[in-house]
């Protein structure tokens, strides 16, 4: 899978404002559409998070209209920013995005101060660009099963696990060479 990181888009940047076209014609050779928003902005900015999404899907979608077909994502970054509520808008947004489209369009939580949702953003894009791909699953430990311990005979011990008989108790057979 081949990413292609674009810079940001402004409103109307289907009709060239601040070069959007010259940025959106990378989205024709796409097979999904990724979009990446701040999630930690908060109550400061006047965006809801979930307008911001709604503007840069509908750009990619003016700009081509076959980029209204093609499977998309969001991803939301900061999450590390706790205080700023930064899960709750991205769990809002998952939830209202839901709502609006009928369908679950996924949603995954990242911080790259962290590496967190590193993983998770990967595998979900590979699932949108392959959605036939099969998952690699793991194998879980068995649980060890309840062995009995046997004792392997050696030169020490006999055939039963007790010590070898002495040659006064056990004679061995006689083994006679012809001739």
């Amino acid at each position: 899978v081949r990413v292609c990181d674009l810079p940001g888009i402004a409103p109307g940047a289907h009709e060239d404002k601040t070069m959007g076209r010259r940025i959106l014609r990378h989205t024709y050779r796409s097979r999904a559409l990724v979009f990446v928003v701040d999630v930690a902005r908060g109550e400061q900015s006047e965006n809801d998070v979930l307008d911001e999404v709604e503007m840069l899907r509908r750009e990619a979608c003016l700009y081509d209209p076959l980029n209204n077909e093609k499977p998309w994502m969001v991803i939301g970054t900061k999450c590390d920013m706790l205080h700023r509520d930064a899960l709750f808008h991205l769990d809002s947004l998952h939830f209202r995005l839901r709502a609006r489209y009928g369908r679950e369009v996924p949603v995954v939580g990242t911080s790259s101060r962290f590496g967190l949702g590193l993983t998770r953003t990967v595998r979900t894009i590979r699932q949108l660009v392959y959605p036939d791909l099969l998952e690699p699953s793991y194998r879980v430990a068995a649980e060890p099963a309840h062995h009995t311990h046997h004792q392997i005979p050696n030169v020490l011990h006999g055939p039963y696990g007790g010590p070898l008989p002495s040659l006064g108790e056990f004679s061995p057979p006689l083994l006679l060479a012809p001739g």
